[in-house]
């Protein structure tokens, strides 16, 4: 054997003596750690200030906007540029949740005939307290006034959707990350109410009476789509599309009427407090954090 290869034999034979080594392994990552309040509105205020913007310019400059006394106006639009602004600068904000999920199953069509079941009670009872004690014109009789009907009721469709992609895509998820459901829903009205087009038009009483009813309704859909897996945009949009064809039909923005504006708070606000109560109970029944609140040292 020559030298090279005795060097070679014992080489390997070192080699082979070696313990094998073992790779670590990486640890397995864990959930991404909760947004600090700050960071979640933070996220919202990113949101809300194109849509301020466009509500400001449509509240000062008259007939800029593209209103037909139906809803159909750019503010109503102004949400889908805060989603724009948020998805392109989501990188830096890390306080930032969405859903976004359109999956639909028979759970959601469910939920969703329920909210809009919600929306058909709480304004029939709004309506006729109204018009019993004479606080409103009748209702809209001339529904081809500007867009046809049938074309107004489909142009809604997308609208609705606009709107939701910013309240209960973007504004519930990251305040319901921090706050829990309660107060997640809670803070979802109050934006959704104070960056709304037609809040502030007639006065500062009638936008807080508006402010109120968003808050109302806000919690009455946070009952129904905060244990969701899917559909939640879906259900949340189809009671966007209700209130907006109701509210079409029984208030005529002209109008501008506070009496119906406190009955309209007073319904939301008493829809949105039976709802919560109810939810908040089946919650404790079934051993949760009533109101989706996790306590420091709760998993």
């Amino acid at each position: 054997m020559t030298a090279s290869a005795r060097m070679t034999a014992s080489a390997r034979m070192s080699a082979a003596a070696r313990p094998a080594v073992t790779p670590v392994a990486a640890p397995p990552a864990g959930p991404a750690p909760a947004p600090t309040p700050v960071e979640a509105w933070l996220a919202v205020a990113v949101l809300a200030l194109p849509v301020a913007l466009v509500v400001a310019a449509d509240r000062l400059l008259v007939g800029w906007s593209l209103r037909d006394s139906g809803r159909l106006d750019a503010p109503a639009l102004a949400p889908l540029l805060g989603v724009g602004l948020v998805l392109l600068t989501r990188r830096r904000l890390p306080g930032l949740r969405t859903r976004f999920d359109v999956r639909v199953n028979l759970r959601v069509v469910r939920r969703g005939l329920a909210l809009l079941l919600m929306v058909i009670a709480s304004m029939v009872v709004w309506n006729q307290l109204c018009l019993m004690f004479g606080w409103l014109p009748a209702p809209r009789i001339d529904l081809a006034a500007g867009l046809p009907f049938p074309a107004r009721i489909a142009a809604y469709v997308p609208l609705a959707v606009a709107q939701e992609l910013a309240w209960r895509g973007i504004v519930r998820p990251t305040l319901g990350a921090v706050h829990g459901w309660f107060l997640g829903s809670l803070g979802t009205g109050l934006v959704w109410g104070v960056l709304s087009g037609p809040t502030w038009r007639f006065g500062v009483t009638y936008g807080l009476l508006t402010v109120a009813a968003t808050i109302g309704w806000s919690v009455m859909i946070g009952t129904l789509v905060e244990e969701m897996r899917h559909g939640q945009l879906v259900v949340a949009s189809l009671f966007q599309w209700g209130l907006l064809v109701a509210l079409y039909l029984l208030l005529p923005e002209e109008s501008g009427v506070v009496k119906a504006a406190w009955v309209l708070a007073l319904t939301a606000a008493i829809g949105g407090a039976a709802t919560g109560w109810a939810y908040v109970r089946s919650r404790r029944a079934r051993g949760m954090s009533p109101y989706g609140r996790v306590r420091p040292g709760q998993p």
